[in-house]
């Protein structure tokens, strides 16, 4: 069984579905220590003029858990929204994504965390990809870093991990070994896509402009 894990974030990239398209559980580490300036409460999207950050304001403090963040304002949904409308409204496949994305923005969240994982079920769903989530606030665990993250793989029973190559950073490898679990790094390397918005292909962008553009013919470009 593989798993893969990570922070839940704002409409991702494709790299965040590749690693769930490759797994067999996900887990949303959704209460561990909030990063500001991360990719938590912000990402990009592709627009006439170029590449156009959308972020969402929080209301948090320092050593918040993810799970404990409020979205500051619920109004910036609807002008998300305006703009991602704007931006993709004569692009192929808007009128697919839009049937449960604009539902979605009409809604009123408290906590990020829960805006984040909807919208990442809610894109799952629509390219068909059936894996089983799990929030990590809902498993027994202890530790940090490494030790979190092995006691997350052995609750679930994994036999590989699979992480990005930023995670041999501070995974120790030995004690996964010792447990019978495998370390598989996954590399992403964007392929090119036709682009409404561009002429040349720009990557690192928000997962929505790869489905907006590509619609279910998405996961051929995990």
């Amino acid at each position: 069984m593989i798993i893969s894990i990570h922070q839940p974030q704002y409409i991702p990239w494709i790299p965040y579905f590749s690693k769930i398209y490759q797994s067999n559980v996900f887990v949303f580490l959704d209460d561990v220590q909030y990063q500001k300036n991360g990719l938590q409460n912000r990402n990009f999207i592709l627009c006439k003029n170029g590449p156009t950050r959308l972020t969402i304001p929080v209301s948090c403090r320092f050593g918040y858990r993810i799970n404990e963040v409020k979205i500051g304002d619920n109004n910036i949904l609807k002008k998300h929204w305006q703009t991602i409308e704007q931006c993709y409204k004569k692009v192929n496949f808007f009128s697919e994504i839009m049937l449960f994305l604009h539902e979605i923005y009409q809604k009123k969240y408290t906590l990020l965390s829960e805006l984040n994982i909807e919208i990442i079920k809610g894109i799952l769903s629509f390219l068909s990809i059936d894996r089983e989530l799990i929030n990590s606030s809902d498993i027994e665990k202890q530790g940090t870093k490494s030790d979190l993250i092995l006691c997350i793989c052995k609750h679930v029973k994994a036999d590989t991990y699979l992480t990005g190559s930023g995670g041999l950073e501070y995974l120790n490898i030995e004690d996964f070994r010792k447990e019978g679990i495998r370390i598989q790094v996954m590399e992403y390397n964007f392929k090119p896509y036709l682009q409404h918005n561009s002429r040349d292909f720009v990557d690192k962008l928000s997962i929505l402009d790869l489905v907006f553009n590509q619609g279910r013919n998405s996961i051929n470009f995990f």
